[in-house]
């Protein structure tokens, strides 16, 4: 049985932020500022349910997470507003300013 303790958003968003940095600093991963403040923000107006553990849900994000540059998802000679077009229905953040899509985190 797991005990569970009840603790304000923006402690848990601290947590996670601290594991961010851990993971960063000990592995050299990390999620892009940009992806991980929309994250960030979801968190705070949607809360979060399923596993709650910061370890878990930070290392998820950054290990299993579908996200990338748009290169690394586009078609040969697609251009990024005919990407943009094709994925936006899918996907769950788009940045085109720093060319940055994520399908899931």
């Amino acid at each position: 049985m797991k005990n569970r303790i009840e603790v304000d958003i923006e402690t848990y968003v601290d947590l996670l932020n601290q594991r961010r940095k851990e993971v960063r600093k000990s592995f050299d991963w990390t999620v892009p500022n940009v992806l991980w403040d929309w994250f960030i923000e979801t968190i705070r107006e949607n809360g979060i349910s399923g596993e709650t553990d910061p370890m878990i849900v930070v290392d998820n994000a950054i290990v299993n997470g579908d996200w990338g540059e748009f290169d690394n998802y586009k078609n040969d000679k697609e251009t990024d507003d005919e990407f943009v077009a094709r994925v936006e229905e899918d996907a769950l953040f788009i940045d085109k300013n720093e060319r940055l899509v994520c399908f899931s985190i």
